[in-house]
């Protein structure tokens, strides 16, 4: 069930399912949201977002989950947007009215942890979930329109290609004492493929470690005829990204997947081509389709946004290798 935006837009609804906010510096909140609005969009920020108990955004799940439902209900509300992520979102699971959500449709959106959420709604209500920015998103230094212009893209339908982006970064900008707000800039070299071929089928997208929380829950999707989008963030190395990759290539139905498409590794993860060649050397045995690397969705900058439960066709020999649509 598709839930796009038409006509003008109206008013995001900032959440923390998981971290709180209360510790980052206003100038850079201001900034996301001052970037939002200038986009046309107003901002309207839940009370849980600026309390803290420990790592999380309140250990009262149901508090944070009250943030959820009172944004639900909300007329005036067109989208759902995490701030950012952070590693407890699954908490707030079992307590989510998804009757409420499905009766009251809108854009949910972010990545990392908050695919948890993502996931779990598309699986209850056949609502597509939007795995891209987060408003943290929007406050980072030299920001490229990319990010915003994909996200505006899947959010309004109809069917539209991925073409990657010139250049990214994947730089820990944020931990330098000197030049914090400037980026270091690579070279893209596009979208990769270790094994060719053709799909055309719904789509399943998550950051692979959240994806793998939810095994063996009612939460879970189906991977059976679906194809895979996994990105992985910048504090896991490739020791334990290999591992997650194993975990995930065992589960029941990954054998029917029909293509794959991982996302980009941030440097601090250091994962070589050699990784990358292993861990696909593995997995690849144990489904058919496509296998497509490096592409912009996850923890580098910028990323494209990428619709759960829409459609896409993959065709690795295709200029127009990826091309989503809502079916």
């Amino acid at each position: 069930m598709s839930n796009l935006i038409k006509g003008k837009h109206k008013t995001i609804g900032i959440i923390t399912t998981s971290s709180p906010i209360d510790r980052l510096p206003e100038e850079k909140i201001e900034k996301a949201y001052s970037y939002l609005r200038n986009k046309g969009w107003s901002i309207k920020e839940a009370p849980t977002c600026r309390k803290s108990e420990g790592y999380l955004s309140l250990r009262n799940v149901k508090e944070r989950v009250k943030s959820l439902h009172d944004f639900v209900v909300d007329k005036d509300i067109d989208v759902i947007m995490s701030f950012w992520g952070g590693t407890n979102t699954n908490q707030l699971l079992p307590y989510i009215d998804y009757g409420l959500i499905k009766k009251n449709p809108k854009i949910y959106v972010g990545y990392s942890d908050t695919s948890a959420l993502l996931l779990a709604i598309t699986k209850k209500t056949n609502l597509v979930t939007y795995h891209g920015p987060a408003a943290i998103t929007y406050s980072k230094p030299d920001l490229m329109e990319y990010c915003y212009k994909y996200f505006d893209k899947a959010i309004k339908g109809g069917e539209w290609s991925i073409e990657e982006p010139k250049k990214y970064a994947d730089d820990l900008y944020f931990l330098r004492e000197k030049d914090a707000d400037k980026r270091i800039f690579k070279k893209n070299e596009g979208l990769k493929v270790y094994r060719g071929g053709n799909c055309d089928g719904e789509v399943v997208v998550s950051n692979l470690q959240t994806l793998l929380v939810l095994a063996g829950t009612e939460y879970f999707p189906s991977l059976k005829n679906k194809i895979l989008f996994v990105e992985e963030a910048e504090d896991e190395q490739a020791p334990m990204i290999h591992r997650f990759f194993t975990h995930l290539s065992l589960l029941k139905d990954f054998k029917d997947v029909k293509g794959l498409v991982v996302g980009k590794f941030m440097e601090n993860s250091q994962v070589s081509q050699d990784n990358l060649e292993n861990i696909f050397s593995e997995i690849s045995t144990r489904f058919k389709g496509p296998l497509i690397y490096d592409a912009s969705f996850g923890h580098t900058d910028p990323i494209f946004t990428v619709p759960n439960g829409a459609r896409v066709k993959i065709k690795s020999s295709s200029k127009e290798k990826i091309k989503f649509y809502y079916g």
